[in-house]
């Protein structure tokens, strides 16, 4: 019953906050799934894409693929993977995982919109996105990104794609 209730709560925020339907993603590099450094980048434009880099890390995936894992373990509430998907986090991993636990978040329709591989070790991942969060907190408030979406900075560390810390929350 408490899940029902969040859902049309969530549902009613998401018809009252938002500009419109989140429309298809666009076609260069463009994945759907339903599954960041300091800096998120609300309308920044990043560089040009670079297409003779090579968009794939040591492990054979590329930047989108490395944010919806990202986005799928923090849906499962499973931080140690979460934890690992970030770049440089800046909060030791108890820490990280403790707040994690308490904001509940979930994020919904997920989507990767376009994907520009900058430099060899650099790239922007452009997304849309809703997060509720945890409704016994009035603290936390939900978040929805819609077109034209933020931009997260991904990098490679130690030859993997990583997201930036953090993605707005």
């Amino acid at each position: 019953m408490r899940l029902l209730f969040v859902l049309c709560a969530f549902g009613l925020l998401v018809a009252g906050c938002t500009s419109g339907v989140v429309t298809a993603p666009s076609s260069e590099g463009a994945t759907t799934s339903p599954a960041q450094s300091a800096v998120t980048s609300l309308g920044a434009d990043p560089p040009p894409n670079n297409s003779s880099l090579d968009r794939t890390d040591k492990a054979g995936h590329s930047p989108d693929e490395s944010v919806l894992a990202l986005i799928a373990a923090m849906n499962l509430s499973d931080w140690r993977t979460a934890y690992s998907g970030y770049a440089s986090p800046t909060v030791d991993f108890t820490g990280a995982s403790r707040e994690w636990a308490a904001a509940h978040e979930t994020y919904l329709e997920f989507r990767v919109l376009e994907v520009r591989v900058t430099a060899s070790d650099a790239a922007w991942v452009r997304v849309v996105y809703g997060v509720s969060a945890n409704p016994m907190s009035s603290a936390i408030q939900p978040v929805i990104v819609t077109e034209p979406g933020e931009w997260w900075p991904v990098q490679k560390v130690g030859g993997l794609w990583k997201t930036r810390w953090m993605p707005r929350q």
